[in-house]
């Protein structure tokens, strides 16, 4: 069914009174199932092959689709606010009973109550944002019909904001047809009849700048502080807010020229003084302005980053004030082999009382090609020199007989490693080859995180294959890209910077617990042919000792522990956690269990 407004003689008819008398009418033809498109929207073209298998699931879920705003003909806009947007576009009869009564922006279904909404993993195009032209008046038709900003707080100049913009194009196999094709036909009433085309007041402009960063939007978010800067120079806030944001999202230029017109106004500005020197990367005036924040502020963290950042491929790695010893509590060791790669791509490997897979660790990653620097942090002591004697040249040693967590070790192998990449590996995986290269591909495109699968080892036992394709139904080659678990990440430094570091105190999901800060500064990329091999458990016993294992350290740690001042909560968590895993194994949402203590 569709909408004929040809004989309309307002300007602009009330959306909810069209989509209204469209879904009365769906519902007095018998229709079961209703999927909304608008004039000016496709849905990729192999949708038809997966709706029998979505309508099997019943009447009770409501279905979500992906909404791509088209800024060419065949790429969409994915920074920022563009890249999360999703809307429900199937949907039963029966849930669209209630009447529609919001007068813009409002969603197909009026009241979701009582039902599912799930991911149809589909996309759909939005073609009117194809030309600046129509990106122009679409802004300018909104500003007249929400004067007030009533509908929409984060207002609408995004809309015709291209500055920061990220595009990308449709991915093979899921493209659209017809095809898009400029017309020069803008079909759009002519907003100046209307009313007054307004730009948006302060307030919209701060609540873009305060949603567009949790998606990705930095650079998006410090123009508009910037612009806010401008009118308002009094404001001694926003500019280093602007600069801040710059720097967040790598675009060091900008940063330091933010950064120069802060210390014009205000000289002694810390911060200022730290993105210029970060900006500037090592040179003359870095270092000028290293020894001005020294004068300032003095020996604090500012300082001793901005100096190990300038340094980096310099320092000393093995002195007593290397800054990776602040992550131990008492002595330790480093021993630099005279042989290691000088690499793009540093690989740290967390071991815990030279357990015997870490050799085959290391050795995997010899094997890449292209090489990595590989650094091996050993806690809790243990022969790990002569575990490793055959790979000692070649490698970067820490050791401390200190108990650690995965999370401090990871934080030493940063600290003590050069490349502009940083991966993981745990003691009791491997590298299969190309694991560098796959990674290096996505990075040098633009990645910042790039995840992978985790697949059996060679000549696996059954087993051993059962509990890898139980244990991590995630971070299968074949898992769907909706379910997709994204770990085992190697990183950009710079953005592992601005994350921070791991957490110390975990024994367990201290990725997970970086990673969600990582996803609000970008998007990760899986790389599908990238594998990482995991030691599993060959007997049944070994099995049942392993999970129960899990269950033990997973029990004093949030969300799995039980209520504070139950004695016995503890061990009914780790033993039901046990059980769990070994019989019904399916992550929690976003769960991640680390194996490398």
């Amino acid at each position: 069914m569709a909408w004929d407004d040809r004989a309309a003689t307002a300007e602009l008819t009330f959306v909810p009174e069209r989509r209204n008398r469209l879904l009365a009418q769906a519902r007095q033809m018998g229709a079961l199932w209703i999927l909304a498109v608008d004039p000016d929207e496709r849905i990729e073209a192999n949708f038809t092959k997966r709706l029998p298998e979505i309508l099997a699931m019943g009447e009770g879920n409501l279905w979500t689709f992906t909404l791509r705003e088209m800024f060419t003909a065949d790429s969409y806009r994915t920074d920022g606010i563009w890249g999360a947007k999703k809307r429900i576009r199937l949907f039963p009869a029966k849930a669209a009973e209630r009447k529609l009564d919001a007068a813009l922006h409002g969603s197909w279904v009026a009241d979701p109550t009582g039902y599912t909404i799930r991911d149809a993993e589909t996309n759909y195009y939005h073609l009117r944002m194809a030309t600046p032209e129509r990106r122009r008046l679409r802004r300018e038709l909104y500003a007249t019909a929400d004067p007030t900003r009533q509908f929409q707080a984060l207002g609408y100049d995004y809309l015709d904001d291209d500055r920061g913009m990220v595009l990308e194009k449709i991915p093979q196999g899921r493209d659209f047809k017809p095809p898009y094709f400029e017309d020069h036909g803008l079909w759009s009433p002519d907003p100046g009849k209307l009313g007054a085309i307004i730009p948006d007041p302060a307030e919209a402009r701060l609540t873009y700048v305060s949603k567009a960063p949790a998606r990705g939007g930095h650079a998006q978010a410090s123009h508009v502080l910037q612009d806010l800067a401008d009118a308002d120079p009094a404001d001694a806030d926003l500019l280093p807010m602007a600069a801040m944001l710059a720097r967040t999202a790598r675009d060091m230029p900008r940063t330091q020229a933010l950064a120069s017109a802060i210390l014009d106004q205000t000289p002694d500005n810390a911060l200022a003084l730290y993105l210029r020197g970060l900006a500037t990367g090592g040179d003359q005036s870095s270092l000028a302005d290293l020894a001005r924040l020294h004068d300032l502020v003095g020996d604090c963290h500012l300082t001793r980053d901005l100096a190990s950042r300038i340094s980096r491929d310099t320092d000393d790695i093995s002195q007593p004030t290397a800054l990776w010893r602040r992550w131990v509590p008492g002595p330790a060791t480093c021993h630099e082999g005279a042989q290691i790669s000088a690499a793009p791509m540093s690989v740290v490997v967390i071991g815990y009382r030279a357990q015997a897979g870490l050799a085959a660790a290391v050795a995997s990653l010899r094997a890449q090609d292209p090489p990595c620097e590989i650094v091996v942090v050993n806690s809790g002591g243990g022969p790990i020199e002569t575990l490793l004697a055959d790979h000692q040249d070649h490698i970067r040693l820490i050791s401390t007989d200190q108990r650690l967590f995965v999370g401090a070790g990871r934080n030493i192998g940063i600290d003590a490693s050069r490349g502009k990449i940083v991966g993981f590996l745990a003691r009791d995986c491997q590298a299969l080859p190309g694991w560098v290269a796959g990674r290096m591909q996505r990075h040098d495109l633009g990645a910042q995180c790039v995840s992978n699968p985790v697949v059996p080892e060679p000549g696996a036992s059954p087993r051993a294959l059962a509990a890898t394709a139980a244990q991590r139904l995630s971070r299968n080659p074949s898992t769907p890209p909706a379910q997709v678990l994204h770990s085992g990440r190697s990183i950009v430094r710079d953005t592992l910077s601005l994350a921070g570091y791991y957490p110390t105190g975990m024994r367990v999901s201290e990725d997970t617990a970086m990673n969600r800060q990582l996803d609000r500064l970008a998007a990760c990329v899986r790389a599908p042919d990238v594998h990482t091999t995991h030691k599993e458990p060959t007997s049944f016993l070994g099995l049942i000792r392993d999970y129960f294992g899990r269950g033990f350290r997973m029990a004093p740690e949030q969300p799995f522990r039980g209520k504070p001042g139950n004695p016995s909560s503890k061990a009914q968590s780790w033993l039901a956690l046990s059980w769990r895993n070994s019989l019904t194994r399916r992550p929690f949402a976003g769960e991640e269990i680390s194996t490398s203590e």
